[in-house]
């Protein structure tokens, strides 16, 4: 077939590759024995090259997307599955991956989950987990070979027989590869939609949920916010803002919830910085973003972005009240950007921004009174001043969403007789009180 590119039988058998990156715990001391590490090497050779069914099924595969998009069910799971196995050792799996992964990906996520029965599930929901797993291999080879290597070969592989890629063509192949991530966390997709009218027509968003926690857990935010930050001044190299958007809203789900690590507070506030560094670079894009590219985004993408950013620091807004404030700051800063410009629509867009910025300050964000003065209310007692009694912050701020209640302590006069003195005190309102007070709560 001339449309597939890949060819049986020329895998380059020479390179010695590591499959799987090394857990991050282990120390270099672990692995200072040059005898072993040969040893492994040799272990990994064994397996590293592609046999010839692997060969014939990814041609089945290109095949069938190729001409008739489609792609029976089990050869999707163990395609993608050679395709991780094989990529840092094979010419060919990378070719495989780049190219064929987001239609494989695009197809199952268009299956309806009460349409299919159990073992096309399975086969959807293990393609999707393969497909993540390459995502993150590939995110992490990126970091460990920083600068312009040559991703497509480790530290210990010998010389090819093909060209290495240009540093542009890596760059375009992290952008398919970021479309894939967004496809995948993609909560609009039709396996993933819910429907609230009707069970039957209903898809699986705990799948989905269930994948961002994955990526969350094994780190994947940290290694994508490494990427983001290496190209944030790129206008060309930067993933399209539809992509982040999509990204931004997983960040926005995988924000830690108050009893989640609860036990392991040092590990929320890792999971944490990894959300705000993808934030960041979002922000850190969009400050530096040229007038021309800014015209040919969509008001609403843009919009979008902005909202999910805002979701993400909302939700931490207890926790990283300095990172909180300084979102903040780069909404106004974007908003002078727009209003500045010299183009009519983000002008308009700009001030849009700002009304927006003004009703939330208004009604969002503007924290409750700290007391309430009562005058006139028929019954004495009920008179006075009643003080903010909701949960505060560590930092004494009011926590976002909780209980909003107010107190007064009612002063109890006191009884006397002439035998016995009570020690009384004499309180604002000019009433006396002893040790028993009744608290009256207005909600």
């Amino acid at each position: 077939n001339d449309n597939v590119n890949v060819i049986p039988g020329s895998s380059t058998s020479n390179n010695v590759n590591v499959n799987v990156p090394q857990n991050q715990s282990q120390t270099q001391s672990q692995v200072s024995d040059l005898t072993m590490v040969q040893q492994e090497e040799e272990e990994e050779a064994v397996v590293s090259i592609p046999s010839q069914m692997t060969f014939q099924l990814w041609n089945e595969v290109a095949i069938g997307i190729d001409r008739n998009q489609t792609v029976i069910w089990k050869n999707a799971v163990d395609s993608l599955d050679d395709g991780l196995r094989y990529l840092q050792s094979s010419t060919e799996a990378r070719t495989f991956v780049e190219k064929y992964m987001k239609p494989v990906i695009s197809i199952l996520l268009e299956q309806h989950p009460q349409k299919i029965g159990m073992m096309e599930r399975n086969c959807v929901e293990d393609s999707l987990r393969l497909a993540l797993s390459i995502v993150e291999t590939e995110l992490k080879l990126k970091i460990q070979n920083t600068g312009h290597t040559d991703i497509s070969t480790s530290a210990s592989t010998t010389t090819t027989t093909t060209s290495p890629p240009t540093e542009e063509q890596q760059l375009e192949t992290y952008i398919a590869i970021l479309d894939v991530l967004a496809m995948i966390f993609n909560k609009k997709k039709v396996y993933y939609k819910s429907n609230k009218m009707s069970s039957w027509n209903s898809g699986l968003p705990e799948v989905r949920n269930n994948l961002v926690m994955k990526f969350k857990a094994k780190r994947g935010f940290y290694f994508l916010a490494q990427y983001l930050h290496t190209q944030a001044s790129s206008m060309t190299y930067f993933p399209p803002l539809e992509t982040m958007r999509q990204l931004l809203i997983a960040a926005c789900d995988a924000v830690p919830s108050k009893k989640e690590y609860a036990d392991k507070p040092q590990l929320r506030k890792m999971i944490e910085s990894d959300l705000i560094h993808v934030c960041k670079a979002v922000m850190a894009h969009l400050t530096s973003a040229t007038e021309d590219y800014l015209k040919k985004q969509s008001n609403d993408v843009l919009n979008d972005l902005r909202t999910s950013l805002q979701r993400v620091f909302d939700k931490l807004m207890d926790s990283r009240r300095e990172e909180t404030l300084e979102f903040y700051e780069f909404s106004r800063m974007f908003a002078l950007k727009l209003i500045t410009s010299q183009s009519l629509p983000l002008k308009l867009y700009g001030w849009d921004n700002i009304g927006e910025m003004i009703e939330s300050a208004q009604f969002d964000y503007k924290p409750p009174p700290k007391y309430y003065v009562v005058k006139k209310a028929g019954t004495e007692f009920v008179n006075g001043v009643y003080n903010f009694a909701g949960d505060l912050t560590s930092d004494g701020y009011v926590v976002p969403n909780g209980d909003i209640s107010y107190e007064r302590v009612v002063p109890v006069p006191s009884a006397t007789t002439s035998t016995t003195t009570t020690s009384t005190s004499t309180n604002k309102d000019g009433n006396n009180n002893n040790n028993a007070d009744l608290k009256a709560k207005e909600k």
